[in-house]
């Protein structure tokens, strides 16, 4: 099962398996979860919030329709979800950085002794916990989903552009504190900034811009140690990921599925119990009326009557449970009527 591509899991589950969720589950739970404990800033909020974007990706499965991958679909949720819990002026920030104008500069606060005395892996993820939501959202699907920026961009609903500037600018920090914790420091070529370097790293130059630029970085030592301080960041953000706290999170997930599961069966059951009461009740009062009516018509139009009456009752309910009941209703009302008048 944990072979089957996400589709094929879909698939079972709408058929009726719904135990297979649970490999989705677990496929995507801790990249999620690291998601939304950089959007958050909090393990609790963030668990709470995974498995309720769980619950929702289960219930509104029947609306996937494979236009998209299922990563880009539940990250969607994940990230709107996230967004939801976040403070009112939280969010109004998020919705501001729509515009690249409005994207300001990252600034590094950490002095020379944290950058020293720490580990540069785990300094790392300290500070990708403490990017703005939507940045730490775009580092996490880069890194972790390996997610293209045009399926990120359909995730954040901005454009292409936008999800460039902001992967760009958060990279950009990140290899600042690297720069500052392996001491690299000096006056860089002007003429090459940071977003040519970025575009060079995520191969977004035409093949004479990298020739050029390569040529630049291998006979400029300072240009070649701020593009390995850049190459070592891209490196490091790979290995960003968090796991869940919770080592039973899948069982818990998947009691509120069954739970969720049971519930809309047992609403359908009582449903369809108030339907069975209305059809007899119909039945009782229609078989009552034809009878009096029939009662005081005369034999030889009897037939007729039968056949219009039936025939009416006939349609109305086939148009609710389909055109193979018309048949059998037709049936049973003409022979009915025939024998409550014959008799």
């Amino acid at each position: 099962m944990k072979n089957l591509t996400d589709v094929e899991i879909i698939e079972s589950v709408k058929k009726g398996n719904a135990a297979d969720y649970s490999v989705l589950i677990d496929r995507y739970k801790n990249k999620a979860f690291s998601m939304l404990k950089r959007m958050l800033k909090n393990d609790f909020d963030a668990e709470e919030v995974l498995m309720d974007c769980f619950l929702k990706a289960y219930n509104n499965l029947n609306t996937f329709k494979n236009e998209s991958k299922f990563s880009t679909w539940f990250y969607r949720i994940v990230y709107n979800t996230a967004l939801t819990k976040l403070s009112s002026a939280k969010r109004k920030i998020e919705t501001e950085m729509s515009s690249i104008d409005d994207l300001h500069f990252l600034k590094s606060d950490y002095n020379a002794d944290t950058l020293v005395n720490e580990d540069i892996s785990v300094l790392m993820k300290k500070i990708v916990n403490e990017l703005p939501p939507k940045n730490a959202a775009v580092i996490t699907m880069f890194y972790l989903e390996e997610m293209k920026t045009e399926e990120i961009s359909e995730v954040l609903e901005i454009s292409v552009a936008n999800v460039k500037v902001i992967l760009h600018r958060s990279r950009n920090l990140l290899r600042e504190i690297l720069e500052k914790k392996e001491f690299i420091a000096g006056s860089f070529m002007k003429n090459i900034n940071d977003e040519l370097l970025n575009k060079y790293l995520d191969d977004e130059l035409s093949r004479e811009e990298k020739d050029t630029l390569k040529i630049a970085i291998e006979n400029s030592p300072d240009l070649k140690r701020k593009y390995a301080a850049l190459l070592k960041t891209h490196d490091l953000l790979k290995n960003i990921e968090v796991n869940l706290p919770s080592i039973d999170f899948t069982k818990m997930v998947m009691n509120k599925v069954n739970r969720s599961t049971t519930n809309a069966k047992q609403q359908k059951y009582f449903l369809f119990a108030i339907l069975s009461v209305f059809v007899a009740l119909a039945l009782c009062i229609t078989g009552y009326v034809l009878f009096q009516m029939l009662s005081a018509s005369k034999v030889s139009e009897t037939s007729e009557i039968v056949t219009t009456y039936s025939k009416s009752i006939g349609d109305y309910f086939s148009s609710l449970f389909g055109k193979k009941i018309l048949q059998y209703l037709d049936h049973y009302f003409h022979s009915l009527c025939l024998y409550l008048v014959t008799s």
